[in-house]
């Protein structure tokens, strides 16, 4: 008996000792709340996403467990979002200012929310439901975003709200039977930019298709028009594309300034095993160019400019001192 008493006891302290280990991590890493898909029945669904398929005009139900980890009251904002491709090249569920002129079902069309500002007391955990509506029209190929949770709570010191923490939970939307369609890509503008204060090209390239693109790299080469010299490239891997979605995938132009002239981006793109080949003319402008060029951190400044100036200064006075040396000896021979 006294043998139980005693392993009772050290359980007792060991899960006490874990109990404030887990609070600790979860303060000093800033972490405020948590949350959790859910099945039916109210438990987790392992998976940390809903995929759903069903039928034009059926209605889907699920449940998120939201959990405040934090000793104070905190406010979540939730929002709806449709994927979207980030500039990096990974698919992302923040809310974006404009959706692909292709996207035929966001997702915030078809979900709602049973609370979209959740406000928790200490230590509380709740459990909001959402539902899923189907199109009401048959159509083919996956809707994808997202439920993303984010702390909403006031700062306090600033009076601002902040957005210290976020989670999203996906949503993969089918139709029961549909066909899953291949990716189709294409490159449209090319310009120059500038991200973080350095100088890029950017190409942008489109998924037009409803599905996702799981595996995708690129290869970039861009050259001066007329005589093919390679100026600017890039190879980037393992990126990954949102349904109907466009993003700018940009080539850093490095410490080489950006020059005006006319150029041509050659890219080869391979998406889930598919190969597409594009080549796309495009012009840099000299305003563009000193625009660029006068921000941009990295650049080195061109002094050829300057070269010249002294080239030509000392060709001046070399035509002068020529000029004088011939003169004086003209002179000299009028003498004679």
């Amino acid at each position: 008996m006294r043998k139980l008493i005693t392993l009772v006891g050290m359980l007792a302290i060991v899960f006490f000792v874990l109990k404030i280990h887990s609070e600790a991590y979860a303060q000093e890493n800033n972490i405020s709340f948590s949350v959790e898909a859910l099945t039916s029945s109210g438990e987790s669904n392992n998976t940390g996403f809903y995929k759903f398929e069903g039928e034009p005009g059926k209605v889907e139900k699920g449940k998120i467990a939201v959990t405040n980890l934090s000793h104070k009251k905190i406010k979540i904002l939730a929002e709806i979002n449709p994927a979207s491709t980030n500039q990096n090249g990974i698919i992302s569920y923040r809310k974006v200012d404009s959706l692909d002129s292709t996207l035929q079902y966001p997702l915030d069309a078809l979900v709602t929310l049973e609370h979209q500002e959740i406000e928790l007391a200490p230590e509380e955990k709740r459990t909001i439901e959402f539902v899923a509506n189907y199109p009401e029209k048959e159509w083919t190929g996956q809707i994808l975003g997202g439920i993303r949770f984010s702390d909403m709570t006031e700062n306090n010191s600033v009076q601002t709200v902040t957005h210290q923490i976020a989670y999203t939970i996906g949503v993969l939307m089918s139709m029961k039977g549909g066909e899953t369609p291949e990716n189709q890509l294409q490159l449209n503008q090319v310009k120059s930019g500038q991200r973080n204060y350095h100088n890029y090209i950017e190409g942008n390239i489109q998924n037009t298709s409803p599905v996702r693109v799981n595996e995708m790299s690129v290869s970039a080469k861009i050259v001066k028009q007329g005589n093919k010299k390679l100026v600017y490239e890039r190879n980037s891997e393992h990126m990954r594309m949102a349904p109907n979605s466009n993003f700018d995938f940009g080539i850093p132009t490095g410490k080489i300034p950006l020059k005006p002239g006319k150029y041509s981006l050659k890219m080869r793109v391979v998406a889930d095993k598919k190969t597409y080949d594009f080549e796309k003319s495009f012009q840099i402008t000299k305003k563009e160019a000193d625009k660029f060029n006068k921000t941009a951190i990295d650049v080195e400044e061109d002094h050829s400019y300057i070269y010249i100036l002294i080239i030509s200064i000392l060709l001046l006075i070399l035509f002068v001192i020529c000029i004088i040396v011939l003169l004086k000896e003209k002179i000299n021979n009028k003498n004679l």
